[in-house]
């Protein structure tokens, strides 16, 4: 069976089989457990609406925020479930994703040899529209043609910057996965890019362009903040003042909160009804 990583993706002319594509609403406390038989096909997942963490035999690989694409390949072990501390309105989360095998020239299945991660982010909807009209041609009969093109300017999109010469293939979340967990356990902590460096065990530089690589492009802190401007949505819609939220999730005070949220977000973080 041939075998290639993510950045081989679109250089690839084989076909697809067996495409699927489903808009999923996580409700809270549900879990999903491929953690033994692992994935049938491969998928790739857009998160629209929430969070969702993803776990390997009790470990945290990643937390997913509305925006970030993930790939998980074919035969990947994972179990997945919504963040309890930080849902108390216990409301679910949703996301679009896109199942298939990847065959080649001689239709035979390929595989995908990468870890599942967070393969890109979608800043602008521009990802996330194209994903809305794959769906939307998927339920229409005698929209085939329309189907693939949009399904091949999906992948390409989400895998462009994934090249056969770009290290981020090359499995950089091994290395620097005590720092990840770590930000996304406790987004709380203003953890230095020095500090996340040495639970490492590498130099700062290394860190920082591992963590990059990883990330598509996003620093420690702008990582961090996504996190915690997330749960400071979420938190908003309970009975916590935002003084209370900001000192949860280490800011230094409300005013600082709000000012980083409209920088991030374009817009202004309120409480329901004010």
């Amino acid at each position: 069976m041939k075998t290639i990583g993510y950045g081989d993706i679109c250089a690839q002319s084989g076909s697809f089989a067996n495409v699927n594509v489903y808009y999923r609403l996580w409700m809270p406390n549900s879990v999903h457990d491929y953690e033994r038989s692992g994935r049938q096909r491969h998928l790739i997942y857009c998160q629209i609406k929430g969070q969702r963490r993803y776990f390997h035999e009790g470990k945290l690989l990643l937390i997913a925020n509305p925006g970030d694409i993930l790939c998980m390949p074919d035969g990947v072990h994972y179990y997945t479930d919504l963040p309890p501390l930080y849902n108390p309105q216990k409301t679910p989360s949703a996301g679009i994703g896109v199942s298939f095998d990847l065959l080649g020239d001689d239709a035979e299945p390929v595989a995908i040899c990468e870890p599942l991660r967070i393969v890109a982010h979608d800043d602008t909807g521009e990802i996330l529209r194209l994903f809305e009209q794959l769906m939307q041609t998927f339920l229409r009969p005698g929209c085939a043609m329309r189907f693939n093109g949009t399904l091949h300017l999906l992948l390409d999109r989400v895998f462009s910057a994934e090249t056969p010469d770009n290290p981020s293939r090359l499995g950089a979340p091994r290395d620097i996965a005590p720092a990840i967990g770590m930000i996304e356990n406790h987004p709380e902590q203003n953890l230095s890019n020095q500090e996340l460096a040495s639970m490492c065990f590498i130099s700062e530089a290394s860190f920082l362009r591992k963590f990059k690589e990883y990330s598509g492009g996003v620093t420690p802190v702008q990582y961090r903040n996504r996190i915690r401007l997330t749960m400071a949505e979420e938190l908003a819609a309970t009975s916590k003042t935002l003084q209370e939220i900001a000192e949860m999730l280490g800011f230094y005070d409300a005013p600082h909160l709000c000012r980083t949220y409209k920088q991030h977000k374009k817009r202004t973080l309120r409480k329901p009804g004010v």
